[in-house]
């Protein structure tokens, strides 16, 4: 399992939450939800699913369930999580300039 702790404190700093005001929602203390962030206790899975919850956070992609090793595109800012999301929002036309913005800024770095 990879640092959840991280994960879930990075999505609490996106939504302003704090970790009481999680624990609260979550019905456990503060101290509890500070020992997950911290990686210092497993929360089950009864927690883990209500965090996720409340965080709006894809409990297979927290625990890193895949059959393929794709940790090379775990989410690993907030700046990442917005790039997605907005590319997702964008209609098909909008998407394939996007794509092709990629393109260019990858060709672009071959050449440096």
């Amino acid at each position: 399992m990879r640092d959840i702790g991280k994960t879930i404190q990075l999505h609490l700093d996106e939504m302003d939450m704090t970790q009481a005001q999680l624990g609260e929602r979550v019905g456990a203390s503060q101290q509890t939800i500070s020992l997950i962030v911290n990686n210092r206790r497993i929360p089950s899975l009864d927690t883990l699913v209500k965090i996720c919850n409340i965080l709006k956070i894809d409990i297979s992609t927290l625990l890193e369930i895949d059959s393929n090793d794709n940790s090379s595109y775990i989410i690993s800012d907030i700046n990442e999580k917005e790039i997605i999301e907005c590319y997702r929002s964008l209609n098909k036309d909008e998407q394939k300039m996007f794509n092709a913005f990629i393109t260019a800024i990858k060709k672009q770095k071959k050449k440096s």
